[in-house]
């Protein structure tokens, strides 16, 4: 997946996921569409939808930590997204959590209104895993091909019933930790190519691992 909604995530992302045949989950800062550049468009998401298959998910309104929120804060940041999103034709059900963490007693309220909720840090997806509490393995700059290998061997060898990836932005020749080249992604992608692992939205991937029908 792709968090943020950047420009570079179908500037660049896209055309190296297009060459391995890979569908992903892109999170939308809704607030940021269409007015801020270095943001992707409604047209551009609409296209990595209906032509890429992509998932198009909530990264919130405005990208706060949710911690800090108060109720009223908290629920206008999932609902309006979530609203905003429909209204241009994505129907969602996955949130994408602002710097990966949120409150406890914020969970219950969060599963009002998604039903597939990740987080930032990597631990094992393990069965029976929970819808509303997914973990991730973030890439970004300073994570080597070997420590990924041996994170996916570990997945497999646990037998995890899905293995989320994610990163942000994409761009050559960035100073910034979160940002990884072309060549990076790329190999990364050959690296998930040769073990031969099933690429999917985050939505899809979690209806099959639940086996539920007609994830497709």
């Amino acid at each position: 997946g792709f968090d943020d909604g950047l420009q570079n995530t179908y500037d660049i992302a896209l055309p190296i996921l297009k060459k391995f045949n890979y569908p992903a989950t892109i999170g939308v800062i809704t607030s940021l569409v269409n007015q801020v550049s270095g943001v992707v468009t409604w047209a551009e998401l609409d296209s990595l939808k209906e032509v890429y298959h992509w998932e198009i998910a909530s990264h919130s309104v405005s990208h706060p930590h949710l911690m800090e929120l108060s109720e009223e804060e908290f629920r206008n940041e999932l609902k309006a997204s979530k609203d905003t999103l429909a209204s241009h034709g994505f129907y969602t059900d996955t949130f994408i959590i602002p710097y990966g963490q949120m409150r406890a007693d914020q969970i219950p309220i969060a599963r009002e209104y998604y039903e597939n909720i990740r987080f930032s840090q990597d631990f094992p997806n393990v069965n029976p895993f929970l819808r509303y509490r997914l973990w991730g393995i973030e890439v970004h700059n300073n994570t080597t091909y070997t420590n990924l290998r041996e994170r996916i061997d570990e997945a497999i060898e646990n037998k995890e019933p899905i293995i989320i990836i994610f990163f942000h932005g994409v761009l050559d020749n960035s100073d910034n930790i979160y940002t990884v080249s072309r060549d990076k992604l790329t190999e990364i992608l050959h690296i998930i190519k040769e073990y031969d692992l099933e690429v999917m939205t985050l939505e899809k991937a979690v209806k099959k691992a639940l086996k539920i029908k007609n994830y497709d």
